[in-house]
C-alpha cells in the first residue's frame, strides 16, 4: 500500500512532460487522463493520486499529473499550455487550486470536447454546465459529522464538570483557507449541524493545509477570543487540528481538558486521537478517494460516459470496496465514517485498516 513519496511526487509539470514513477506514464491522445491539481508535496494529494493510478493500472488508461504549487493562476496557465498543445485526452480530472476562480479554466477544459470529472471539492453552482460528474468527499457531510463530534465532545466536558463559557458553549473554527471550496462546505455543513444546538461559533479563522498553517491561525484566534473564552474547536482536517493543539497548549490550555478539539479528516499523523488531545474525527481514506475516482471514471468512460442525475455514496463495507454498479451519478461521494480513540483499532474500510488510510 505504501510508497516512498519520492517515487509518488514528479514536481509542477510546466513542461507537460508526463511522470514516470509509480505507474504514471505518458499516454497518447486516445487514452490519457490529465488530472490537473495542487502539489502532491502535500501528502493528501500524493496519497490521492497513487490510488488513480492504482484503480487504472489494470486498464488502457494512462495518468498525467500536472501539479501547481503556487495557486490558482498558476494552474490556469497550465490548462492554457495543455489545450494550445492540441493534444486531446480522453478526460480530464479537476482538482482546482481555488474552486471559484477556477471556473473559467474548468469551461474552458470542457469547451475541447473532452469531458470534465471534478474531483475532491464540489464545484460552485455556476461551474454545473462544465463537468460531467463529481468523485469525491462530501464536503458538507464532512462538516455534519464534525457537528455531531462536537456535541459529543461537549457533552464529555458537561460531564466532567466543566463549564460552558455561554450556555451551548464557544466554539472557534480553522478552515483550509479562503477560496478553498472544501473549506467552504464543511464550515457550511457543521453550521448546519449546529444551528439548533446552542453551540456558538464565535470565530472562523482563516488557515491553510497543514499543521503550520493550523498553528499559524490558531495563534491568531486565541488572543482575538481568549476574553469571552473558548470551549471547542473545529478544525476543517487533522493536520490543521495537530497546529491548533500545539497552539492551544503553547497558551496554557489543556486540549481534551478543558478545551475540546475536533478534526474534519483522518490525515498524515493520528498522535492527537490516540493521545487524547484531539476528540473525534472522520475517515476520508486519501488513497481510497483516489481509488473511488479511478473505479468511477473507469465505468464511466466504458459505458458510454453516461451519467445518472443524483447523489450517491458508496457503502462502508470493512473489507473489500462494495460491488460497483454500472450507473455513474451526478454526484459521486465516498463514505467517511466518524472515529475517535476507542474505535481505531478495530477499524476497517475497504479492506482498508485506519493506520493504512489515515497515517502517512
Amino acid at each position: 500500500m505504501r510508497k516512498s513519496l519520492a517515487s509518488s511526487l514528479c514536481g509542477v509539470l510546466l513542461t507537460l512532460t508526463a511522470c514516470t514513477g509509480g505507474g504514471t506514464t505518458a499516454g497518447s491522445a486516445s487514452n490519457e487522463v490529465v488530472v490537473f491539481m495542487p502539489s502532491t508535496s502535500v501528502p493528501y494529494l500524493a496519497q490521492w493520486a497513487k490510488g488513480v493510478e492504482d484503480a487504472l493500472s489494470d486498464s488502457e488508461y494512462r495518468v498525467r499529473l500536472v501539479q501547481s504549487s503556487n495557486g490558482q493562476t498558476e494552474q490556469d496557465q497550465q490548462v492554457q499550455q495543455i489545450l494550445s498543445s492540441g493534444t486531446k485526452p480522453v478526460a480530464y480530472l479537476w482538482w482546482p487550486n481555488n474552486n471559484a476562480a477556477g471556473v473559467a479554466s474548468m469551461a474552458a477544459l470542457s469547451r475541447s470536447g473532452a469531458p470534465v470529472v471534478a474531483v475532491n471539492q464540489l464545484p460552485p453552482p455556476e461551474a454545473d454546465q462544465y463537468y460531467a460528474y463529481y468523485s469525491g468527499v462530501n464536503d458538507v457531510g464532512i462538516g455534519q459529522i464534525g457537528a455531531e463530534n462536537i456535541l459529543a465532545a461537549r457533552q464529555q466536558l458537561t460531564d466532567r464538570g466543566v463549564p460552558m463559557h455561554s450556555p451551548g458553549g464557544n466554539l472557534v473554527a480553522v478552515d483550509f483557507g479562503s477560496g478553498y471550496g472544501a473549506s467552504i462546505d464543511r464550515i457550511d455543513g457543521l453550521r448546519q449541524g449546529l444551528e439548533t444546538s446552542g453551540v456558538s461559533i464565535i470565530d472562523v479563522q482563516s488557515g491553510g493545509l497543514d499543521q503550520t498553517a493550523g498553528f499559524e491561525a490558531m495563534s491568531a484566534a486565541i488572543p482575538k477570543n481568549r476574553a469571552q473564552g473558548i470551549d471547542l474547536v473545529f478544525a476543517t482536517g487533522d493536520g490543521v487540528a495537530q497546529g491548533v493543539i500545539q497552539a492551544l497548549e503553547q497558551a496554557g490550555y489543556r486540549p481534551g481538558e478543558d478545551v475540546m478539539v475536533v478534526g474534519g479528516n483522518c490525515a498524515g499523523e493520528p498522535k492527537g486521537l490516540e493521545n487524547g488531545t484531539q476528540f473525534a474525527s472522520a475517515v476520508q481514506g486519501a488513497v481510497l478517494e483516489g481509488q473511488h475516482t479511478g473505479l468511477t471514471l473507469k465505468r464511466f468512460l466504458d459505458n458510454g460516459q453516461q451519467v445518472v442525475d443524483g447523489d450517491h455514496t458508496a457503502e462502508a463495507t470493512p473489507d473489500a470496496p462494495p460491488e460497483a454498479g454500472a450507473e455513474v451519478f451526478r454526484r459521486n461521494f465516498i463514505p467517511t465514517p466518524p472515529i475517535d480513540k476507542a474505535a481505531i483499532g478495530g477499524f476497517r474500510l475497504w479492506g482498508y485498516d485506519f493506520d493504512q488510510l489515515c497515517v502517512y
